[in-house]
This record gives C-alpha cells, sequence and structure tokens, in this order.
C-alpha cells in the first residue's frame, strides 16, 4: 500500500484540483493522507467535501509549518510506501505504479523522484539526474530529488534523523529531510514528468529573500556534513551559486579557490559522498562561474582562468574585450 501525504495550508484555491489527481491514479492501492496543518482558509472543507473512502483528513490544532505536519503524517501513514505531492500541484494518473515498480526493482534506492511539469507562472519541464553517485555529489549543494514529485520507503521516514528539519522554518527542510533519507540507500529519478509543479505567488519562496535563504541553508548543509566554516568561507560557498557582491574583488575569487580546494580534500567520503562524482561536481560549478564573472566582473575572469590554468584563447579574449568595453564605458 502507498500513502500519499498532502501538507495543506491555506491552499484552499488549489486543493481540490491536486485532490482530483490523486485520485484518479491508475493504482489501486493507495490512500490520501491530507494534514492540515490549521488553515484559515476552506481548503479543509473542500477537502471533506470530496467522498472518497480513501481520503484521510487530520487536522492540526495549531500552526506548526510544514516539515512539523509532515512529520505527523510519517506517523499516520499507513502505506509501505509514502508519496508526497504539495496541495496546489497534480500527480499524473501513472506517478504511483511507476515509482513503486522502480522501489520495488532496486531494494537499495531510499527514495525516487522525477522531472517536474511547470504550469501556471512557467511552462518549463525541471530535469533531474539519474545517476546515483552524480545525485549524491549534487545533494552537497541542491536538492538531488524534487520532495514534491518524490516517493520513499515509510519506515526511513520515522526515525531520528530524519525528523531533524522539523525545526527548519524556512525553504530548505526539503533538503534536509531528503539527505537524511539519503543515509540509508540511494536517490533516483523516472525520466519523465510525473508532477506537475505549480509556479505563482502561493509557493513558499515567493516574496523572500533568496540570497539570506540559501546561505542560511548552506551553513545548514555543511554542518551536516561536519564541515566547520567561517563567515568568510561561507562567502566563498556562496559563489558557487552566483552570488557575486557589486563590488569587483579578485580577493573573493581567491578565497573560492582555496574554499574549493578544501572542499575536494575533506569531503569526499563524509555521509558516503563519492570522491569522482562530487569532484566532478565541484569543478563543473567553478567553470559554471565563468561567463557570469565574464559578465559582472571580468578582472576576476582573468584570475578565475589564470587559476583554472585554462588554455581556451577565446575565454580569455572574451574577459579581455570585457575589460576594455568596462574601462571605455568608465571614460
Amino acid at each position: 500500500m502507498i500513502t500519499v501525504l498532502m501538507t495543506l495550508y491555506n491552499k484552499g484555491g488549489f486543493v481540490d484540483e491536486a485532490v482530483r489527481s490523486v485520485l484518479a491514479s491508475t493504482c489501486a492501492d493507495f490512500e490520501l493522507l491530507v494534514i492540515d496543518d490549521a488553515s484559515t482558509d476552506d481548503g479543509p472543507a473542500i477537502v471533506r467535501s470530496i467522498k472518497d473512502p480513501r481520503i484521510r483528513l487530520v487536522s492540526l490544532e495549531r500552526n506548526s509549518g510544514r516539515a512539523a505536519a509532515a512529520a505527523r503524517g510519517f506517523e499516520e501513514a499507513r502505506g509501505h510506501y509514502i508519496a508526497i505531492l504539495d496541495a496546489d500541484d497534480r500527480m499524473h494518473a501513472d506517478r504511483l505504479r511507476e515509482q513503486r515498480n522502480f522501489l520495488d526493482a532496486r531494494p537499495g534506492t531510499a527514495v525516487v523522484g522525477s522531472n517536474l511539469q511547470c504550469f501556471g507562472a512557467d511552462q518549463s519541464v525541471i530535469r533531474f539526474k539519474q545517476d546515483p553517485e552524480e545525485l549524491r555529489a549534487k545533494s552537497f549543494f541542491t536538492v538531488p530529488v524534487s520532495y514534491g514529485s518524490c516517493m520513499f520507503r515509510a519506515d526511513l521516514a520515522r526515525n531520528e534523523r530524519a525528523s531533524a528539519a522539523i525545526e527548519w522554518m524556512m525553504p530548505g527542510e526539503d533538503h534536509l529531510f531528503l539527505l537524511a533519507l539519503g543515509e540509508y540507500g540511494d536517490f533516483g529519478n523516472i525520466d519523465a514528468a510525473l508532477t506537475d509543479y505549480r509556479i505563482g505567488e502561493q509557493n513558499m519562496d515567493h516574496g523572500r529573500d533568496a540570497s539570506a535563504d540559501r546561505r542560511a541553508l548552506s551553513a545548514a548543509l555543511l554542518a551536516w556534513f561536519g564541515l566547520s566554516h567561517t563567515e568568510e568561507e561561507l562567502d566563498a560557498h556562496m559563489l558557487f551559486f552566483h552570488q557575486l557582491s557589486t563590488t569587483d574583488s579578485t580577493a573573493a575569487i581567491s578565497a573560492l579557490f582555496k574554499w574549493k580546494k578544501r572542499l575536494l580534500a575533506e569531503v569526499p567520503g563524509r555521509r558516503n559522498m563519492p570522491e569522482a562524482a562530487f569532484r566532478a561536481e565541484v569543478e563543473r560549478r567553478w567553470s559554471d562561474l565563468l561567463p557570469t564573472l565574464q559578465r559582472r566582473a571580468p578582472k576576476c575572469a582573468l584570475l578565475h582562468q589564470y587559476l583554472s590554468k585554462d588554455r581556451d584563447v577565446r575565454a580569455w579574449v572574451r574577459s579581455l574585450s570585457a575589460i576594455v568595453r568596462n574601462e571605455g564605458d568608465k571614460g
């Protein structure tokens, strides 16, 4: 049996569509468990109005946040597997069957996700990698699977490590939770869009300071991997996410290069981190920074190329040309 877990807080305008997408599943053996986190709108009433014995609604007395509501759902779930669906998204009819079959065939996989078909304010497809080692390497920086599209083994969600993110009230609690699941098996993804992800003002991160959220989450992730750091090192780490200051600081690039060397020396082996895949991910992020530097801080781009021992003549020409243009603009 599969438990589809939906946490609900003031999503009355969307929850009917989300619930009906679950009920249309081609997999027969499931329950839909809705944890209402003390909504103040008509969302719970809309769920109650849908008369289907597969739906269970549990209402919390006070609002505790998405992570705590999910933890209550893990306790209440009756299924062998738990599939997550946000109350403003939609599930494809074959999703449960395909993800269950994936986990049945791969006992070493702890959690499986899928690609996402965006709708609402964006119509793009968000694609995720499939290789387990590549996904684990990416988990140091970003989510290896989409929490809102994932299915995992229910018993893994009831351990102490998995509940460690309950107090986290900012965007990113899903990342911390997925890392905890990854302690017990591989990450996996099905190369198909099995969930529709709604883009709009109802998203948790809408209107927030993305840079501050990223910095706070990155500090928590470094702590998860047991990596102590200074504020200056955290500043350097933010460059991996292209979060540059407005100043043209070659010192920041030097600091990032030093930080990169430390990561490559200390992270492999921690939390089952594979060395080759992690090195490839770090070097990719370092290399991907160059075009941004060429546009916004060409002197930093030159230092980046020097430290990288870059032999691409065209890249050097682009950086030098950008410096000449900048000097011309100042004149």
